[in-house]
């Protein structure tokens, strides 16, 4: 009996169940996310139990952006307490995660505090260069966005690729922005990324800059 593979040579349906199982994990966390933020303030034993959570969860612990959670919390909670800062730091970065905050503004910058961007970011170089979008964009619709692209000697592609040169992460994101195309794209991006090819995540407001020369 054959089986039908993807691209990386592994059994669609293994990753497809792989996938599903990585969604409960990240649903759960999330949920936990939004109930130590209810009351506005991150306490030193719902920290701890966040790292509990991720201690039995290894699988979701390893994956962005959870992974990112789970190494600031251990390097906070070597002492066991959390200093006024940390606990600042902590709640923004909760609110970063789970698309809480409510004001555009707020909720942009709370995006960009915990998206996985390239730091420094890259010179954005358009001739030749192969672009992914994802997101909505402050500058205009996904059509309009890519029509910049192309006019500067660029080419566009829905999904993130080993050939892909940039993703660019528009600003207006939402609370279900993890499960939605936005999310995977970023993922998959970061994966191909840390597999060593060179592939740059930046921010519509950088990419914006690259569209004026700046």
């Amino acid at each position: 009996m054959s089986r039908e593979l993807d691209n990386d040579g592994q059994p669609t349906i293994r990753r497809l169940n792989a996938a599903r199982i990585s969604d409960r994990g990240i649903d759960e966390l999330l949920g936990i996310c939004r109930g130590v933020l209810a009351d506005g303030v991150v306490t030193d034993r719902e920290a701890s139990y966040l790292v509990g959570w991720m201690d039995g969860n290894r699988e979701v612990a390893g994956q962005w952006p959870a992974r990112d959670l789970y190494r600031r919390l251990k390097e906070m909670l070597v002492d066991r307490t959390l200093v006024p800062e940390e606990q600042g730091e902590l709640l923004d970065t909760l609110l970063g995660i789970t698309g809480e905050k409510g004001d555009l503004a707020e909720r942009v910058a709370g995006f960009s505090a915990t998206l996985p961007l390239c730091s420094p970011p890259p010179k954005v170089d358009f001739q030749g260069r192969l672009f992914c979008l994802t997101g909505k964009f402050a500058h205009g619709t996904r059509m309009q966005c890519e029509k910049e692209v192309v006019e500067r000697g660029g080419d566009v592609q829905a999904e993130p690729t080993r050939k892909t040169s940039f993703l660019v992460v528009g600003a207006m994101g939402s609370r279900d922005w993890i499960h939605s195309s936005y999310g995977r794209k970023i993922q998959a991006a970061v994966e191909l990324r840390e597999n060593g090819l060179p592939l740059h995540i930046i921010a519509e407001e950088h990419w914006m800059a690259a569209l004026r020369g700046e």
